[in-house]
């Protein structure tokens, strides 16, 4: 999906782009980056993040969107194609992938020094933070509660709280049994290399 400030992100190098024309070059870089060799990845790196490209990349790249989008400029668009790097990078963190992995990692790694980034537009470095994040949080253990915190949907249930002192009492005892399961899911994970 186009992101939002793409029309921004191409205003930096075109004077009032065409909005027709946006979302098909939104979706030609989506689709370059859909099958990108880790050769690929690096010059993309290189030209989102410090506006650096080869002759034979640019060519490549140039030729691959020209194919793809026919409105797009085929020579004098280095700009552009800096503009196209980061939409192809920012769409391959759209979903969760080997390949958007290595995107994220890969930005991240190599925008280290924060003062040599040249980036065309503010949204690509927190969007990495944001998928490395939900990333790693589908990686961790969660722990297993089940029935044993019945006393939890219980507590839950009791609407008056005024009226029914055995609410707290519950809701005392649904903590207690959901920190001891915490704390064993915490014991499993430490003693398997985990936080």
């Amino acid at each position: 999906m186009m992101h939002p400030n793409f029309y921004h992100w191409h205003n930096r190098v075109e004077l009032k782009p065409d909005p027709t024309i946006l979302q098909a070059r939104w979706d030609a870089a989506a689709e370059f980056a859909d099958d990108l060799s880790s050769d690929d990845l690096c010059s993309l790196l290189r030209l989102a993040l410090f506006g650096i490209a080869t002759p034979e990349f640019a060519k490549q790249f140039s030729g691959a969107l020209v194919a793809l989008e026919p409105t797009f400029l085929p020579n004098e668009n280095t700009e552009l194609l800096r503009v196209m790097a980061t939409a192809a990078l920012f769409s391959r963190m759209e979903t969760d992938s080997t390949e958007g992995d290595a995107v994220a990692l890969g930005l991240l790694a190599a925008a280290f020094q924060p003062h040599r980034n040249q980036l065309v537009c503010t949204e690509l470095m927190p969007r990495v933070v944001e998928y490395l994040a939900v990333k790693s949080e589908r990686m961790r253990p969660t722990p297993q509660i089940g029935s044993k915190s019945a006393a939890l949907k219980k507590a839950a249930a009791a609407t008056d709280w005024a009226a029914n002192p055995e609410a707290t009492k519950l809701l005392a005892k649904a903590m207690l049994e959901l920190g001891k399961q915490w704390g064993a899911s915490q014991r499993r994970t430490s003693s398997c290399g985990g936080y």
